[in-house]
């Protein structure tokens, strides 16, 4: 994984196949395949896109409009034909070993789902507007990672920018982190589409970014309060202005070596 771009480590899960023992990235859709995928599709957006959809598995989302019914299903079609196998073997001792596989199936029709009203509709694999081929030969899951890591500006690039910076800085340019939206815009948009903009040319080169972060003014300030900046303060619930250097809390693994220490 050194030195592979982000899109390809997307890729890799999102699009896993084979068992959880061979390949480690089919263990992120092992544990989110069930009830109808539900689940792989909720955290997968939350995960790379920074975007909660899991409330327009129902309904339309109650704050961002775009987002209903249609559109969490037409992103959950991605997952179909996907199917998890269980699978057993008998050792020379008379133990059995169990493991599950990721097995990619053909699939080229929609998929189907109830509205509120309980009217059914179909949903055929659809992102930010565009369709995939309906060929058999098409791997559903594959085309979904292509997309989302598509064009200058894909949300892609700017969930992990915000994610990143987040890590860097202490806070991120939205709250929470994983609701990026018009509902909630950043608070420092020009910033932001500049560095998903320098990570998509750089072909999501992770160190690349980490680096111009890591050069920029900001990253050298301190973190003291002076009487210039006493009012960015984001612990009283203000947006971080990013002013100075915020103290961030241990992690908890931190905090559990630091209380070995």
């Amino acid at each position: 994984w050194n030195d592979r771009p982000w899109s390809e480590t997307v890729t890799e899960l999102v699009a896993a196949e084979g068992s959880e023992k061979d390949n480690g990235a089919a263990n992120y859709l092992l544990a989110h395949l069930n009830n109808q995928a539900v689940p792989a599709t909720a955290i997968t957006a939350r995960l790379f896109l920074c975007q909660q959809v899991q409330c327009a598995q129902c309904h339309i989302h109650p704050i961002v409009k775009d987002w209903g019914q249609e559109q969490f299903w037409q992103l959950n079609a991605f997952f179909q034909g996907t199917k998890l196998v269980e699978k057993s073997k008998q050792m020379d001792d008379g133990r059995r070993i169990a493991s599950r596989e990721l097995v990619n199936q053909p699939a080229t029709g929609p998929i189907y789902y109830e509205t509120l009203g309980g009217v059914m509709r179909v949903a055929y694999p659809s992102f930010d507007g565009k369709e995939i081929p309906a060929e058999k030969s098409t791997n559903r899951r594959r085309e979904l990672a292509r997309l989302m890591s598509e064009g200058e500006h894909p949300q892609l690039a700017a969930a992990f920018v915000n994610r990143l910076w987040a890590q860097i800085f202490g806070r991120g340019f939205t709250t929470p982190l994983d609701d990026m939206g018009p509902h909630n815009p950043p608070t420092h948009p020009e910033i932001l589409d500049l560095l998903t903009r320098e990570f998509v040319a750089s072909n999501y080169d992770v160190r690349h970014l980490l680096r111009v972060m890591c050069s920029s003014k900001l990253y050298q300030l301190s973190s003291r309060q002076t009487p210039g900046n006493e009012a960015d303060d984001p612990e009283t619930g203000s947006p971080p202005m990013f002013t100075r250097m915020y103290v961030k809390p241990l992690s908890a693994e931190q905090l559990f070596d630091s209380l070995l220490v």
